[in-house]
């Protein structure tokens, strides 16, 4: 006798029901995925923010704090009406000024004053650093570039690389030979070089304008620099300390300095606005900016859909401070 078969199969309802949860379980894993992804997205913005911003800190504060290196040079020059920072035929005639500023500029403005070849977002500062470099270079191999050598009393500065024609000496032998910097920071509308060009990417970018192979070239410090504010501490008695023009003013720091107090600058204090270089779709950004005498800047006139940070420093210009102290 045929025993009746005990196995069975499965009902196409069941096969339904499994392929429902099966389809909810894949769904929940991959918001989740999503989710996760759009977190760590939104966190690297942060991140890159904060990276940026401490960069740009560290290479501000080193280049600000060396202002006015001029190696074995005693007394800096003093006198005289600041010159064009890209004019490189009168080098030697702008030593005076290791901090020269320029305020609330633009594009035009810049253009109407010096012959540097500048596109600056509306409203923002530029910067301009002196120094010699705090590398010696070899006599025997000097780079073409602008060499700075001085002593006690004398200075000479020309693009050679020859060593014969930098002549100062002491009494262990010559005088170093280093290399003569300008520095120029400036926030440009774009990070490539022409930001006229149609393909040019909108994100403002701190630039640097900086000696290579005797010509001045752009170079990126970091992108998303929406706003870049410097005021200026103003030694007016001669003893190395921001102090005001009179009883009750409160002048020490001042943000368009004329051609005699820029020769009497010991600090600088900065502000920059620096964003994320995307947007966030669900961000908004209600924030208020203080940036000192230029004023609050809200994050709605900004562009809301960015996260940003306020970075603030201040800085001791130290070779020309420490030759002021008692």
């Amino acid at each position: 006798m045929k025993l009746p078969s005990l196995q069975k199969g499965i009902t196409l309802i069941e096969v339904l029901i499994g392929s429902l949860l099966g389809f909810i379980l894949s769904a929940a894993i991959m918001a989740a995925v999503i989710n996760s992804n759009i977190v760590n997205r939104e966190s690297m913005k942060s991140v890159e923010i904060t990276e940026n911003g401490r960069f740009l800190n560290s290479i501000l504060r080193h280049d600000i704090a060396n202002a006015g290196f001029y190696d074995a040079l005693g007394d800096l020059p003093f006198g005289g009406a600041s010159v064009d920072p890209c004019n490189r035929a009168i080098f030697s005639d702008s030593l005076e000024f290791p901090i020269q500023a320029f305020n609330d500029t633009d594009t035009p403005a810049m253009s109407a004053v010096t012959s540097c070849d500048l596109e600056v977002v509306d409203n923002t500062d530029v910067l301009v650093v002196r120094r010699a470099s705090s590398l010696i270079e070899d006599s025997a191999a000097l780079p073409d570039e602008y060499n700075f050598q001085a002593d006690y009393q004398n200075f000479i500065i020309q693009r050679s690389t020859d060593p014969a024609l930098f002549p100062f000496t002491n009494k262990q032998g010559a005088e170093d030979i280093r290399r003569y910097l300008v520095h120029i920071y400036y926030v440009s509308p774009c990070p490539e070089d022409d930001c006229s060009d149609g393909s040019a990417t909108d994100s403002p970018t701190l630039k640097r304008l900086q000696l290579e192979n005797g010509e001045f070239t752009q170079v990126v410090v970091a992108e998303g620099v929406e706003q870049f504010q410097v005021e200026y501490g103003i030694d007016r008695s001669g003893n190395g300390i921001p102090n005001e023009s009179g009883v009750g003013l409160d002048d020490a720091y001042i943000d368009d300095p004329n051609d005699d107090e820029m020769q009497n600058i010991v600090s600088i204090r900065y502000y920059m606005i620096v964003r994320s270089t995307e947007e966030s779709e669900e961000h908004k950004d209600s924030n208020s900016y203080d940036l000192g005498e230029f004023g609050i800047v809200t994050g709605e006139s900004l562009g809301e859909l960015y996260k940003r940070r306020l970075f603030m420093n201040l800085t001791r210009v130290v070779n020309i401070a420490s030759k002021r102290e008692s």
